[in-house]
């Protein structure tokens, strides 16, 4: 891991406040997670972080789900970036776009369909041919970094959607950006806001993968550094944790931040104060239900679920010290697959156990637990425990 610094006002003072140990459940590494506030500008980060080779090597080793269909499909978040970037760009009208970190081409499908010229660029390869077998987009399997040196290709408008916090050098990279558009063309930037901090699951919202995070403050700031104009920012109403901006380019050199940035620390200091303590608590009731689970003894058990709540389950509990046998899904494309190594089964799977086989099934799921507790309840009747994490269901967006 090396040492950082704040990339939006390259100062050294900050704050530790936060820290987190990352679970890798395949690998049985740990990772420390320590998130930093900016005393200059109010830049929340982590430091220390993962070197760039170190990062590869980390996202080779992660069993990314490539068959998935992205949540922001799912959920009506494309479209509602669509009709974003129609409003405030235009119409594709045969222009071309760049979607950085493409996934599985879905966002890039609705673009098309909006009459740009598309293509990705997939870090994942897993992803890239997913996105290539559904839609036939041309996709770069590479890094944005390595694209970015590599081609004279200009584009018209460059999509980063769930992309910048990933990233160490947030200024370079959108510098990197700005090398690829021609002169007016448009950035567009989703990144989670880090001034919404509600948590209604046992997740973290300062992952290890998430190096950078952002306020609208910060990212108007990042945007005048690398040369764009703001010509958006702000949340949509239906989405409220995710800060989308969306920038003109209106010079090709970046100049350096000066120390006159706005402050956002006082504000980010009690936020994240308040987070933590709604965290810890969190965990605890979530800790109490689980204990059962491996005291006094290691029972038997199947998680109901295989998605991105299990696998906080994973990394931010003590789950994995239960016997865990298998997992279920009702997404037939993870039938007979694994996650996070543990072999994904149909629902039908549980009503064919015996209690000796499971004795306890976790639902691993806020947004939709009452409606799986209705499915599962008749379980016990045969012996085996169904267990409900929280005490109600979240907001299902």
């Amino acid at each position: 891991m090396e040492s950082a610094i704040c990339d939006i006002c390259n100062t050294n003072v900050f704050d530790v406040v936060r820290m987190e140990r990352f679970t890798d459940f395949v690998i049985g590494d740990w990772y420390p997670v320590v998130t930093s506030l900016c005393r200059n500008c109010g830049h929340v980060f982590t430091n220390p972080r993962m070197t760039d080779i170190e990062w590869a090597d980390f996202y080779n080793k992660q069993l990314r789900e490539s068959y998935e269909v992205a949540r922001g499909e799912n959920n009506g978040l494309f479209e509602y970036e669509m009709d974003l970037i129609t409003t405030t760009l235009g119409p594709g009208a045969g222009r071309r776009v760049l979607e950085v970190g493409c996934y599985t081409g879905y966002m890039l499908k609705r673009l098309s369909d909006a009459g740009w010229d598309v293509s990705g660029v997939e870090p994942n390869p897993l992803s890239a041919k997913r996105t290539q077998e559904l839609f036939g987009f041309p996709v770069h399997v590479t890094t944005f970094e390595e694209f970015s040196a590599s081609t004279k290709e200009q584009y018209d408008l460059i999509v980063m959607g769930s992309v910048l916090e990933h990233v160490n050098h947030p200024t370079q990279f959108l510098l990197n950006a700005n090398s690829l558009l021609a002169q007016g063309g448009g950035l567009f930037v989703r990144v989670p806001d880090v001034e919404v901090l509600t948590l209604d699951t046992i997740a973290d919202l300062f992952p290890l993968e998430h190096p950078n995070m952002y306020s609208a403050t910060v990212l108007k700031t990042l945007f005048d550094k690398t040369g764009f104009s703001s010509k958006f920012l702000g949340n949509g109403s239906e989405f409220p944790r995710h800060l989308v901006g969306i920038g003109i380019k209106e010079r090709a050199e970046a100049h350096p931040c000066t120390q006159s940035i706005s402050s956002n620390y006082d504000k980010m200091s009690d936020l994240l104060g308040k987070y933590n303590r709604s965290v810890d608590q969190l965990r605890d009731s979530v800790a109490k239900a689980l204990k059962s689970l491996y005291v006094p003894r290691r029972r038997k058990v199947a998680i109901y679920g295989a998605g991105n709540h299990t696998e906080f389950l994973l990394r931010y509990t003590d789950i994995s010290k239960a016997d865990i046998r298998f997992l279920v899904d009702t997404n037939p494309e993870k039938w007979n697959r694994t996650f996070l190594g543990l072999p994904v089964e149909r629902p039908q799977r549980l009503m064919e156990s015996s209690s000796e086989e499971v004795e306890v099934v976790v639902i691993s799921s806020r947004a939709f637990q009452s409606e799986i507790y209705a499915k599962l309840k008749s379980l016990k009747k045969r012996g085996i425990d169904v267990i409900k994490l929280y005490e109600t269901d979240a907001n299902k967006l």
